[in-house]
């Protein structure tokens, strides 16, 4: 059986949410905390794991690769104090 959401398998479970900023066109999105519940429901326990997932639509619609992103993650105990 898989690991339990917000357990200790998880490392996805201290973060409060997630930046993700493509570095060739500037595009932020944020990964609220229920996106995140759903990447570990379908198996991603880390962030380097999840970030193999991501990839910029508007680059790669402009024939680039998308690749070139950036992830910050947002822990739960730095969200509570700003």
């Amino acid at each position: 059986m898989g690991a339990r959401l917000g357990t200790a398998d998880s490392d996805l479970a201290d973060l409060a949410y997630l930046y993700v900023h493509c570095d060739d066109c500037g595009n932020v999105r944020r990964w609220s905390r229920a996106r995140l519940n759903d990447a570990e429901r379908r198996g991603y326990r880390s962030l380097p794991t999840l970030a193999s997932k991501f990839r910029c639509v508007r680059c790669s619609e402009r024939g680039g690769s998308g690749r070139n992103i950036n992830l910050r993650p947002i822990l739960k105990e730095d969200d509570d104090v700003g």
